[in-house]
């Protein structure tokens, strides 16, 4: 009899540690994917307003994602080297987590999200349940982070100061924010830490760019070449820290590609990529991976060539149209469609017939001709109207383009309705 009842706390034992253990790593779990889906909204990776929303839902985030003000706040520990020799036992992996733990457990109106650690930094982001102003926002924000700041001298003897960035109406807000890869840059605390070193995350965009330009040119060579070549840039990591690099590099590329008009089931992050990301053993393990799923990406672009193709035309004309009246350059255009600007420059020549320097003259040059019917707008102001400060370069500009200076063409044009004292 008793030994029925031991074997039956055995297993009543048993099966709650196995409940215990499967909580504990759905909670590690979840830290993961939390950090990693706020890492996707500053890299830009994340941008679709839906796949915001499940994700947000998902991870069970209390997130508003049209109007929780949010920002991004850099947590600095001062004599941080003094302080991990002299004070600390546990490590720079145990002080980050340490940090990271005590700041996400403030209760506040202001939840603290972190999602990188750098050299000397931990960087979380900031979301307010309760106040949309931006004034409140920042009064509460240094209330909290001074409340912060105190609790760690107290408990970890450790110097801390904070950085605030910009402020965002939302998240959606900050995730079409692209000013903020510059936070990445490096001699800005750009390098990130991770079990098995640093990396600097800059590279992580250039490196995108420019397979996302030989992918659209349906270069498998060049793509499989460039992803071997991303993989031992970071060899010097844990093979699950290239996959969670190689997680961030498919999830920008699967936001590039959606902005151009192609659906790619390949590149979608799901739980399926997840699971082939977790198995790779080794790097190359991790290099087959990338190149078999580069093969499928292009084989989908040939397929969908037409639609990426001219998507990608559209996107540039409707920028020089919007953004004519500014100095725009072919690296701003370039940088826009997320494409290497020498591949542009020939692509939008293949694809137009025409330079991309001379459909923005002409653009220029049709509105300059339609602002000067209003005799009201002198010929300088016209030449800033349309992105030429100088008003010599924009007189030599409209001759080549129309044959005749702008004040030859006025009064040609417009006859007794036009005076020389008008232009």
């Amino acid at each position: 009899m008793f030994n029925g009842i031991k074997q039956q706390l055995d297993r009543t034992y048993t099966e709650r540690q196995k409940e215990i253990q499967k909580q504990e790593q759905y909670e590690e779990l979840q830290s993961v994917l939390k950090e990693k889906f706020f890492m996707d909204l500053v890299l830009g990776a994340l941008r679709n307003k839906d796949e915001i929303n499940n994700r947000i839902k998902a991870l069970d985030l209390k997130i508003n994602l049209q109007n929780s003000r949010c920002c991004i706040v850099n947590a600095i520990m001062e004599d941080f080297e003094i302080f991990l020799s002299d004070k600390w036992e546990y490590g720079r992996e145990g002080l980050y987590n340490a940090i990271r733990n005590f700041v996400s457990t403030v209760e506040a109106e202001i939840s603290f999200y972190p999602f990188r650690n750098s050299k000397d930094s931990i960087q979380f982001l900031t979301f307010s349940h309760k106040f949309n102003d931006r004034e409140r926002f920042s009064q509460d924000l240094k209330k909290c982070l001074e409340t912060v700041r105190m609790g760690i001298k107290d408990f970890f003897c450790l110097q801390i100061r904070f950085e605030t960035g910009k402020q965002f109406n939302s998240i959606f807000e900050l995730s079409t924010d692209t000013s903020l890869l510059s936070s990445f840059v490096p001699g800005q605390g750009s390098e990130t830490h991770t079990n098995a070193g640093m990396v600097e995350l800059s590279n992580l965009a250039e490196h995108t760019k420019l397979l996302f330009t030989h992918i659209l040119t349906c270069n498998y060579q060049l793509s499989k070449s460039l992803f071997d070549h991303f993989i031992e840039e970071y060899k010097q990591l844990d093979i699950k820290d290239i996959g969670v690099f190689i997680t961030h590099l498919f999830a920008l590329l699967y936001n590039k590609f959606l902005s151009c008009g192609i659906k790619s089931d390949m590149l979608e992050i799901d739980a399926s990529f997840y699971n082939e990301i977790q198995n790779l053993g080794n790097m190359c393990e991790a290099k087959e991976w990338g190149g078999n799923k580069l093969k499928k990406v292009i084989d989908e672009v040939v397929k969908q060539g037409n639609v990426s193709e001219w998507n990608v035309i559209t996107r540039v004309k409707h920028y020089v149209r919007a953004n004519y009246n500014s100095d725009i350059t072919l690296e701003n255009i370039a940088d826009h469609v997320y494409l290497n600007p020498v591949y542009l420059s020939r692509f939008f020549k293949e694809q137009t017939g025409e330079n991309y320097i001379d459909y923005l003259v002409r653009i220029r040059m049709e509105k300059a001709v339609e602002l000067m019917q209003d005799f009201r707008l002198k010929i300088h102001e016209i030449s800033r109207m349309v992105g030429y400060e100088s008003v010599k370069y924009f007189y030599i500009v409209f001759k080549r383009y129309a044959g005749q200076t702008p004040t030859e063409y006025r009064k040609k044009t417009y006859g007794e309705g036009y005076s020389e004292a008008d232009g």
